[in-house]
């Protein structure tokens, strides 16, 4: 389980270079930064695991139960028992980036690994997926662009102080990439 977080930097690094394609244009970035992030553990303790149907009754700490169907690329089930805990850490980034030239295309890009046969049961998981438009008026007094989205609508958008809304111009391009990423462990019961 320890390569699995390796695996997920390396999954992030292919699914977003797998969603840019090449360009015929240079692009110069003007600004680029993270503008949400979250972070979030999530734990259930295995109830009954039924081997012939693949179920997994799981009890969530609200003590609600789920009902999970391991598909057959969950390669290691025959390992889990009654109370083990699942523990999936989930963590979402959204980059807003400034571009001029090429605009950057919209896109999905995901990727997935499970444990190897035999370790303890186990994945990784990522998703990119990208969302563009066009600056297509700066107002500098009111602090906002109208930006035109991949649909045709125009949106305005207030600018927060801290960014030089000087460098913003017409005809700029703007790319929204939000980045999830799911690590899922199965630990032995705490009282084995």
């Amino acid at each position: 389980m320890r390569r699995l977080p390796l695996l997920v930097a390396a999954l992030t690094a292919a699914s977003v270079a797998a969603i840019a394609q090449p360009r015929q244009q240079p692009t110069t970035v003007v600004g680029s930064r993270v503008i949400g992030e979250s972070t979030e553990t999530l734990k259930a303790r295995i109830e009954t695991v039924d081997l012939k149907t693949r179920q997994v009754l799981l009890r969530r700490e609200d003590g609600s139960l789920l009902t999970y169907e391991a598909g057959p690329d969950i390669r290691n089930l025959p390992q889990v028992k009654a109370g083990d805990v699942v523990e999936a850490d989930i963590r979402e980034t959204l980059r807003l980036t400034l571009t001029r030239g090429e605009a950057p295309r919209e896109g999905v890009a995901a990727g997935a690994a499970t444990a190897p046969e035999g370790s303890r049961p186990g994945a990784a998981g990522i998703e990119a997926i990208r969302a563009v438009g066009r600056v297509e008026q700066v107002d500098v007094v009111p602090r906002t662009v109208a930006i035109r989205t991949a649909d045709g609508n125009v949106r305005q958008y207030r600018v927060p102080n801290d960014v030089n809304i000087a460098r913003i111009q017409p005809g700029d391009n703007v790319s929204l990439t939000l980045v999830r990423r799911a690590v899922i462990a199965v630990r032995p019961s705490p009282a084995s």
